[in-house]
Order: structure tokens, then sequence, then C-alpha cells
């Protein structure tokens, strides 16, 4: 299991192809062997796709949806020992404060800042 944002690559044993379509598809020239191509790849009835997130409803039965949520999760400890428990998990933790009239509150931000952990 890589640790999460680490770029993953797999090697396949036989050759693989997947049609690109939508607006990944209208480009002025192919891609060059080796040039990165981002999308989402679907595979229905061994039969693959690559398209772009915005095209995934017009080419397959898929939909983009998102959540947000919030979780109270009680720490009893050092704000040191979060810091040092968090940046041994994720990479790429930046951390900022935001001072009001009645507390100090310190903000972590994780994976590619989706992801907010708020201290008081």
């Amino acid at each position: 299991m890589p640790p999460n944002l680490q770029e993953v690559k797999l090697k396949f044993a036989r050759r693989r192809s997947a049609k690109v379509m939508g607006s990944l598809a209208d480009r002025q020239k192919e891609p060059k062997e080796g040039e990165e191509v981002r999308g989402i790849l679907v595979t229905h009835n061994f039969h693959s796709k690559l398209v772009a997130p915005e095209d995934l409803a017009t080419y397959t039965p898929l939909r983009v949806g998102s959540i947000a949520s919030k979780l109270h999760v009680p720490f009893v400890g050092s704000l040191a020992t979060l810091r040092l428990f968090l940046t041994e998990m994720f990479a790429g933790v930046s951390e900022s404060t935001e001072e009001s009239e009645d507390s100090t509150r310190t903000i972590f931000q994780l994976v590619n800042e989706v992801c907010k952990l708020s201290v008081r």
C-alpha cells in the first residue's frame, strides 16, 4: 500500500489500449510516447475509455460527486505531538494559525489542501 499522494506506476504484462474520448481527444496533435495524459480510465466489458472528469457523464453512465463532512475527534496531547503524527502519516502537511478574541486556532491542511484539521 503506497503512502498518500505518491505516484503509482503499474506495469502490464500484455499491451492494453483504451479509446481516448471527449476533450482529451480534441488535441492538435497526438501525444508522443512517454508524454503524460491525465484522465479517468473506465473499463466495462473489457473495453477501456480514457475521459476527462468533466466528460465522464457524457461518455459513461457514471456521475461525478463530492462529499463534505466534519468529524470531531477529541485529542488529549500536545500540539507538537499531533504535528509529529500528521507529518508521519501525510506528505506536504501545511500549518497556519488563526487568532480570534477568545482563542487561537491552528489549522493543518492535508491531501493537497482538500482535508483540513482544526485545533483549538
